[in-house]
């Protein structure tokens, strides 16, 4: 009998400013492909009455890829994570509304409340110590952690989030 334990770690993260711009450049390219998802689903079930699946859309990425350069700099399964979040959403509505609660239907997200996005496999590289690290980000570089964590384990998401004017790293091990 094995049990897995999954520990999260912070960290604060220490980008130059054009590693800054970078990374709000990614954000803000992920807060419109989960609002374009979004809008693509509302518009499939108003016009056709049909319901867009994540694999869908998941799908669909190739061609976005493909038609607009800025996003091939993303990792996909970095965009693969935004369409789930999204599709998370739509399934807490779905079972919201089953329940018989207060649905609150999946929003479009502005930049300021859209604060996050994963990575599935994150290049984090520790110090000999086991505190302080780098993160490699695609298209960004690296960028300098700084954190008392011990990490024990495989890591197996990281998100970056963008809170009061600063940047964080949380890893899940």
């Amino acid at each position: 009998f094995l049990v897995m334990a999954i520990r999260k770690y912070t960290y604060k993260l220490y980008p130059k400013s054009k590693q800054s711009d970078a990374l709000l450049g990614q954000l803000r390219l992920h807060q419109q492909l989960y609002n374009a998802a979004l809008q693509e689903r509302i518009e499939a079930y108003r016009k056709c009455g049909k319901t867009i699946s994540y694999n869908e859309q998941q799908a669909s990425l190739t061609t976005i890829r493909a038609e607009l350069t800025e996003y091939k700099a993303l990792p996909c399964t970095s965009k693969r994570m935004t369409l789930r979040r999204l599709d998370k959403a739509f399934k807490a509505f779905f079972r919201r509304v089953k329940k018989g609660e207060s649905p609150g239907f999946p929003r479009f997200k502005s930049i300021n409340r859209f604060s996050s996005f994963e990575l599935l496999e994150p290049k984090f590289i520790h110090n000999e110590s086991g505190g302080h690290g780098r993160l490699f980000v695609p298209g960004v570089g690296h960028i300098k952690a700084r954190g008392q964590c011990r990490i024990t384990g495989k890591i197996k998401t990281s998100q970056i989030q963008y809170k009061h004017g600063q940047w964080w790293l949380s890893l899940t091990v």
